[in-house]
């Protein structure tokens, strides 16, 4: 479209026409002197009047010079910081692969991996000290139960002690909120996701010798308890509406309503790898919501981790790596899609994006 402007003026800074226009730019005198008076200062919380008016007389090119020093240092002070963020990201996602990948995959390893992802975001994270919650938890619970007590009592004691006592239920007021996948805030503030409450129903489970796992319907998450005492039984638990016991047909309802047919696969128990790697996509979902791309690349750094072999998670972080500023990590992932070319890629598009990532590390 056009668009016309009347009665305007334009404005110009510091403009002027002249032969020669002298520099603002500090001399080589200048930039040593200013150099001397910050490294005798350097340390020092505040400078003293005699420091600002030395530094004044040195002309309007000393403002300058400190300016683009300034800059500088923020600069180097940025690149500190994300060197520090990558360097946890690093640490704790190592520490939660090397958790899940325990010879015996118990719920005590979902337990503490669930924690490691809370700490992702919050270094202050100390999984130990809710482990040791739950397991305090748990005895809670066992000291309620009569002894010889079978599973059905213990089933209920779990929920009694869960719900109604201690008021553990769904977040429906602010569901897409981080903290309703941190674990650890799950268990201070007794609210959280289906899922993050799922995984606490199933470490408090396990103390309590009972057969509790994981189930991951389409958009909702529950458990399945399966009694190993007398005669073959399952219930279906919706831990998000205080341990709700959900019919076969109440889960053909919810899978219908969401245009999918009642496949066998659905019901199927998940392994502590897929618990983790779906809170993980929980986090990536609000953090692309809220466009936080430190974040964003924070969780997909461990989502590949999870899933090497997954072509939608290396896309997007190839993407991340490049825009945050971190080119060889992401001419890393270009080469992976050039050795493996899963279906759909584009070679010669891939090959265009390799140079320019190429360029931008060479530049580095």
């Amino acid at each position: 479209g056009l668009a016309a402007f009347r009665g305007t003026e334009a404005n110009f800074r510091n403009f002027r026409i002249a032969a020669t226009i002298p520099s603002t730019e500090p001399g080589d005198d200048q930039r040593r002197r200013i150099d001397e008076i910050l490294s005798s200062v350097a340390g020092q919380s505040r400078l003293s009047r005699e420091t600002i008016r030395e530094l004044s007389e040195l002309g309007s090119g000393a403002g300058v010079f400190l300016e683009q020093r300034a800059q500088q240092l923020e600069s180097q002070a940025e690149r500190l910081r994300q060197l520090a963020d990558d360097v946890h990201t690093q640490r704790v996602a190592r520490r939660l692969l090397d958790t899940l990948s325990a010879e015996e995959g118990t719920s005590s390893d979902l337990l503490e991996a669930a924690l490691l992802v809370a700490k992702l975001d919050n270094s202050e994270v100390r999984p130990e000290i809710y482990v040791e919650a739950v397991d305090q938890m748990a005895n809670d619970i066992r000291h309620n139960v009569e002894a010889g007590a079978g599973e059905a009592e213990y089933l209920a004691a779990l929920d009694d002690w869960l719900f109604q006592q201690n008021g553990f239920r769904g977040s429906e007021q602010q569901y897409y909120t981080r903290s309703n996948s941190y674990l650890n805030e799950v268990i201070d503030d007794r609210e959280g996701l289906p899922i993050a409450l799922s995984v606490l129903y199933i470490a408090l489970a396990e103390r309590l010798d009972l057969n509790v796992r994981g189930v991951g319907l389409p958009g909702h998450y529950i458990v399945r308890f399966d009694a190993t005492e007398g005669a073959d039984e399952t219930q279906w638990i919706d831990v998000f509406h205080r341990g709700k016991r959900m019919t076969d047909d109440d889960i053909h309802r919810h899978l219908r309503d969401r245009g999918l047919r009642p496949e066998p696969h659905f019901l199927d128990p998940q392994q502590s790898a897929q618990i983790i790697e779906r809170m993980l996509q929980n986090l990536l979902g609000l953090a692309e919501r809220d466009r936080n791309d430190q974040r964003v690349l924070r969780y997909l750094e461990v989502l590949v981790r999870l899933s090497e072999d997954n072509p939608e998670f290396r896309a997007k972080r190839l993407e991340m790596r490049a825009r945050t500023g971190h080119p060889q990590a992401a001419l890393e992932d270009a080469d992976w899609f050039v050795e493996h070319q899963p279906e759909g890629i584009n070679l010669p598009q891939l090959e265009r994006l390799r140079q320019r990532l190429q360029m931008a590390v060479d530049e580095q």
